[in-house]
């Protein structure tokens, strides 16, 4: 489940990376991409009982680390681009 929510990683990275072709539109299916896993991966996790299979690695912040990229970090840069 730490996979599925690191992919926001990778998604995050597409974001950015169209925004650098500047191709907002790109971006926010990317975003939106993201989103959606956001949505599932602490359902997920609930689910298979991730914290107790994996109780030395913390999903908690790797959420909040992804959900900051995603959430406000890329969409303030596509508030300022042209």
């Amino acid at each position: 489940m730490h996979a599925f929510t690191a992919s926001g990683v990778l998604l995050g990275t597409m974001a950015m990376l169209s925004l650098i072709d500047n191709n907002p539109v790109a971006c926010l299916l990317w975003l939106g991409a993201a989103m959606l896993v956001d949505g599932f991966d602490g359902t997920l996790a609930r689910k298979y009982e991730v914290k107790s299979l994996v109780p030395y690695f913390d999903g908690s912040t790797l959420d909040m680390v992804i959900d900051y990229l995603t959430w406000a970090f890329i969409p303030a840069l596509l508030s300022t681009s042209s």
